[in-house]
C-alpha cells in the first residue's frame, strides 16, 4: 500500500494526532485526582466526592474520549471493489 493510499484510508491528520495527544495528557491528569484526597463533602446523602468524581470521569469523559479518538483516527470503510482487491 503506498503512502497516498494510506492516506486516503485514514482520516488523521498531524492535527488530529496533536488532539489525541493533549487528550491524553489531560486524561492522566485528570485520573490521579489529588484535589479530591481526603475531602469531606457527601452528595446524595451517602456518595462521597472522590467517587462521584470517579463516576463522571469513567461514565461521561471516558466515552467521549473514546468516541473522539474513533473519529478521528479510525480507518475509514473500504468500498466492495477495494475489499476484493486487497
Amino acid at each position: 500500500m503506498s503512502k497516498g493510499e494510506r492516506k486516503k484510508l485514514f482520516r488523521s491528520t498531524k492535527g488530529s494526532l496533536l488532539y489525541l495527544l493533549g487528550l491524553t495528557i489531560v486524561f492522566v491528569i485528570l485520573h490521579c485526582d489529588f484535589w479530591n484526597w481526603g475531602s469531606p463533602n457527601i452528595y446524595f446523602g451517602w456518595m462521597p466526592q472522590e467517587f462521584l468524581y470517579r463516576l463522571v470521569y469513567l461514565v461521561v469523559l471516558t466515552p467521549l474520549a473514546n468516541y473522539s479518538i474513533q473519529k478521528l483516527s479510525w480507518p475509514l470503510p473500504q468500498s466492495k471493489s477495494e475489499m476484493k482487491k486487497g
